[in-house]
C-alpha cells in the first residue's frame, strides 16, 4: 500500500487513513498466483471487489471524500503471462467490482447503514469514479526501471529472472 497512513494494531485492516490523505494505493503482487475468485464464505466475492470494498471501508471509516484523493488506484502486478492467460481483466472491470460490491453491501442487513445505501452511496460510488484499477506486468516495471536507473536495472530483471525461474 503506498499511502498517507498510520498503523493501527486493534483495527481488523492494521491501518487508518489519515484526515489529509490525498493517495490511496493497493498493489497486490502475483508471480504464479491467480486472482481469488471467491472467498471460502462468498462464492461470488473475489479478491479484487473485497480489495476496492475495503479501499472504500478505510475511507468510510475516517468520513473522507474520495474526491479528496489525487491518485487512488488498486493494481495487480504480475508476470506478463500470467496476466494475459488468466484474464484479470474481466476481474479488474469497474462494472464486475460495482456489481460485486452492491450485491456485498445489501446483503449485511438492517443492522448496517450499508443496507440503506449510505456506505455504497457516499464512500463506495465515489471511489469508483476516482480509482484506477489496472493489471501492470512486471516486465514494464522493470523495463521502466532500467530506463531510469540502468544499472540497478539490471540486477532487478536478473533477480526477477531467478523469481520466475524457481517460483
Amino acid at each position: 500500500m503506498i499511502s498517507h497512513f498510520q498503523i493501527e494494531e486493534n483495527t481488523k485492516a492494521g491501518f487508518e487513513l489519515k484526515k489529509d490523505a490525498t493517495q490511496f494505493i493497493v498493489i497486490e503482487a502475483k508471480m504464479r498466483s491467480r486472482l481469488s475468485h471467491r472467498t471460502v464464505k462468498i462464492d461470488y466475492w473475489d479478491q479484487v471487489s473485497r480489495n476496492v470494498a475495503c479501499m472504500a471501508e478505510a475511507i468510510a471509516k475516517k468520513n473522507l471524500s474520495a474526491k479528496q484523493l489525487k491518485h487512488a488506484a488498486f493494481y495487480v502486478t504480475a508476470p506478463e503471462v500470467q496476466i494475459d492467460k488468466h484474464k484479470f481483466k474481466k476481474l479488474l472491470s469497474k462494472d464486475t467490482i460495482t456489481g460485486k460490491v452492491k450485491r456485498r453491501a445489501a446483503e449485511y442487513g438492517s443492522e448496517s447503514t450499508r443496507a440503506s445505501g449510505n456506505w455504497y452511496q457516499k464512500y463506495f460510488l465515489p471511489l469508483m469514479e476516482q480509482i484506477e484499477i489496472a493489471a501492470v506486468s512486471w516486465e514494464s516495471i522493470i523495463e521502466l526501471i532500467i530506463d531510469l536507473d540502468p544499472v540497478n536495472g539490471e540486477q532487478i530483471s536478473s533477480f526477477y529472472d531467478h523469481c520466475l525461474k524457481f517460483n
